[in-house]
């Protein structure tokens, strides 16, 4: 059993250190695009902020003051009742408290972008996974703050017996169970990872999970794969031999043969089935090449018997 988790998830830093002043989400919060995460202190920055805001707005009020001379001005214009120069100069004005309005916004975003440098924003629509650190904690520069999923494509990863990797295909659709809800929701076969070299003989199996919910994320998820119900049994890896033809085989003390079927790996032993019970038998497991009787000699004495 393993857990669902977004498709993608990741971790978000900041360049910049410093205390988080404001922390606006939970642990396992959904939230939306572009809304704030958590916010850095940065006193300077505010403070700019706040001042540009306040210019911005003289400047808006300047400009409508202007705009509102113009049209009068070019009303009493149209009566000659104002000369083309006020007209002229009125038009000036306008420009310019316009031109004015145009660079305030200007700072005004510089300075709030230079304050987005010290907040984290939602990238798209999503669930907050883990916080690392809370309101009030200094933070380094780089550090993660959240473990952000994004909503919409959840998977499972398992590792999988070669035996049953063998039988799984990209693409294929799989059922998959929640135990918790007691419910299967069904799934599509992403990736199946190769083993390494070393280590156990097991595919690392990737599911989407089609049409998912939020609430599924983090919770248990069952994968059945239809399998032998054969005892398995674990074995020293020196104890399996091989027919010419590759099939395995074991020996017992007392060179009995026994066929076998290999399932996967536990460290440097082997799992494997067999179609009798083993349970009370002690099989050689001394390196193939130290065995007195071969494995005609063996076969010949199960013949006799």
């Amino acid at each position: 059993m393993e857990k669902i988790q977004s498709e993608n998830g990741y971790d978000i830093a900041l360049f910049n250190s410093g205390r988080i002043e404001h922390l606006a989400v939970k642990e396992g919060q959904a939230i939306s695009k572009n809304m704030l995460i958590a916010r850095l202190y940065s006193p300077k920055l505010k403070s700019k902020v706040v001042e540009q805001e306040a210019t911005l707005s003289a400047a808006l009020a300047a400009a409508e003051e202007a705009h509102n001379e113009l049209q009068r001005v070019t009303n009493l214009h149209a009566k000659s009742l104002a000369s083309l120069a006020k007209l002229d100069q009125a038009k000036k004005s306008a420009k310019i408290a316009k031109d004015t309005v145009t660079q305030m916004r200007a700072q005004l975003t510089k300075a709030n972008n230079e304050l987005d440098e010290f907040s984290i924003y939602a990238p798209q629509d999503g669930v907050i996974a883990t916080l690392y650190a809370r309101e009030g904690q200094f933070v380094p520069s780089e550090n993660p703050i959240v473990k952000f999923a994004e909503a919409g494509r959840h998977k499972v990863e398992y590792w999988v017996p070669e035996k049953d990797a063998v039988k799984l295909d990209i693409g294929q659709t799989v059922s998959i169970l929640v135990p918790t809800l007691n419910k299967h929701v069904q799934g599509i076969v992403s990736e199946k990872a190769i083993p390494t070299i070393k280590g156990p003989s097991l595919f690392k199996v990737s599911v989407l999970i089609k049409s998912p919910a939020d609430r599924l994320l983090g919770l248990t998820a069952q994968f059945h794969i239809p399998s032998s119900n054969k005892q398995v049994y674990r074995i020293n890896a020196n104890a399996v031999r091989f027919m010419p033809n590759g099939n395995p085989y074991m020996l017992d003390t007392a060179k009995n043969l026994f066929h076998i079927e290999l399932i996967g790996t536990r460290g440097e032993d082997l799992l494997f089935t067999v179609t009798k019970n083993v349970d009370d038998i002690k099989f050689d497991t001394s390196p193939e090449p130290t065995i007195n009787t071969n494995l005609m000699a063996a076969l010949e004495d199960n013949n006799d018997k």
